[in-house]
């Protein structure tokens, strides 16, 4: 299928876009692949690249290929968010709290990266900070189940179970809804 388009970067990258919608994880990987050998400042394939390497469970090379990506393009806030994801599964805690942070200096606001960086600080023990973090998914996202779950979350971990009880029956209520 990779040869009707050898020099088409674009088209090769639509392809790997269509295998993965197709559940076709290692095909959509070789156009991916195949778009950077013919591109090699395709940004975005890096980023799907990366992002099936690291579903895969192919979390080092995700990074690998994420890093990449981001020697093009710095800033772009899609790559600091995935490299962010696959940081957090290999358990490099400070590593996804800044790719999460640089994400979010690029896209305030955005409610994903928020509650993974939430998600770290808490790992961190950092409590407060990481409740503001979704008191701020709250600000954005009223009633947002998963940032009304993490807060039930902190709150137990503090012993505060009464409070932790409400704001787990708001998540599930909102969940139900």
């Amino acid at each position: 299928a990779l040869n009707f388009a050898p020099d088409r970067a674009d088209i090769l990258y639509n392809l790997g876009n269509i295998r993965k919608r197709m559940d076709d994880d290692q095909a959509a990987q070789d156009a991916y692949r195949r778009a950077i050998e013919v591109d090699p400042n395709f940004v975005m394939a890096y980023n799907n690249l990366g992002t099936l390497l690291e579903q895969d469970g192919e979390h080092q090379k995700a990074v690998e290929v994420l890093l990449q990506g981001l020697e093009l393009d710095h800033n772009h806030p899609m790559l600091r968010y995935n490299l962010g994801i696959s940081q957090l599964e290999m358990g490099n805690l400070e590593e996804a709290r800044d790719a999460f942070s640089h994400a979010l200096r690029s896209r305030p606001g955005w409610i994903d990266a928020l509650n993974n960086l939430g998600i770290v600080l808490q790992r961190f023990e950092q409590y407060e900070q990481a409740r503001g973090v979704f008191e701020e998914i709250l600000a954005l996202s009223p009633e947002n189940p998963r940032a009304l779950n993490n807060i039930a979350s902190i709150l137990s971990q503090l012993g505060d179970f009464e409070e932790a009880g409400e704001y787990l029956r708001r998540s599930l209520k909102k969940i139900a809804s």
